[in-house]
């Protein structure tokens, strides 16, 4: 089961290159697309409908908008499954992201353990299992 993932980002080129990659280099993720803090609540709508299933929010170059989206989307979508993501959150902003419905917030030391762990919880398995799914394919393709 592939979790379809909407990425909200504003930062650079470099920044969403390296996002992506993370998506697409998870097993149990699909990457959707990305937009703009601006278009949040419009776009995650629209990634709803079209099946998406978790929106990543990146923090790194406007946490208060990163955390207004957040607030506004739990509003308007409570089942909406989010994380976000920050280069190096203060314990506040941890507390922030979680008080509003975060499932974790993402840092670049742990990114793939993290998002193994958030692809477990969503899909019911354990992050073990979604691990070992990931090395399978890439076990396959070295014989």
């Amino acid at each position: 089961m592939s979790i379809p993932t909407l990425l909200v980002c504003d930062g650079g080129e470099s920044r969403q290159d390296l996002l992506e990659k993370s998506i697409k280099s998870q097993a149990g993720m699909k990457y959707l697309a990305t937009v703009g803090l601006t278009n949040g609540a419009r776009s995650v709508d629209q990634a709803f409908k079209v099946g998406g299933k978790l929106i990543w929010i990146d923090l790194e170059d406007e946490p208060d908008k990163g955390l207004e989206l957040i607030s506004e989307v739990k509003n308007l979508f409570p089942q909406a499954n989010m994380i976000a993501s920050a280069d190096s959150p203060s314990p506040e902003l941890i507390r922030a992201v979680l008080n509003l419905g975060a499932l974790d917030l993402i840092r670049p030391e742990t990114v793939q353990q993290q998002l193994a762990n958030v692809v477990a919880r969503l899909s019911g398995q354990a992050p073990a299992q979604v691990q070992a799914q990931a090395q399978a394919p890439a076990q396959a393709q070295a014989q």
